[in-house]
């Protein structure tokens, strides 16, 4: 889609926003979700776990956040999960796509969340 980010320009964007950011993954309903550890990081689960989560498990607790958020507190900017041994940022990107972002279990994920939030507000639309 025109000017819709790649997924290398994502990646390098989230590894950036903050060391403790151990992988990081786009997906969008209908389509194979990409997905890359930060290099030296040894994976926490199977690939088959992770592409389950984006395919299903991101795209509903987003929808189920947007459908509470847009009914009366502004919308979701973010949802945090914190599951035993890491912590996964999820956002909707603007084409319809959403970035997923696991941490270490000892990040700061609301300002993580946030500095991608605002990282992603400094790009061209």
């Amino acid at each position: 889609m025109d000017g819709e980010l790649a997924f290398d320009e994502l990646a390098e964007m989230a590894f950036a926003a903050d060391p403790a950011v151990r992988w990081v993954a786009v997906g969008r309903a209908g389509d194979e979700p990409r997905s890359a550890y930060r290099p030296g990081v040894e994976p926490a689960n199977p690939d088959a776990s992770d592409e389950a989560e984006e395919r299903i498990v991101n795209p509903a607790i987003l929808t189920l956040a947007e459908g509470r958020g847009e009914w009366d507190v502004g919308g979701v900017e973010y949802v945090i999960v914190a599951y035993g041994a890491v912590t996964q940022v999820v956002l909707r990107l603007p084409e319809g796509r959403h970035l997923s972002v696991s941490l270490e279990k000892t990040a700061d994920a609301c300002r993580i969340a946030e500095r991608l939030v605002d990282r992603l507000a400094e790009r061209p639309a």
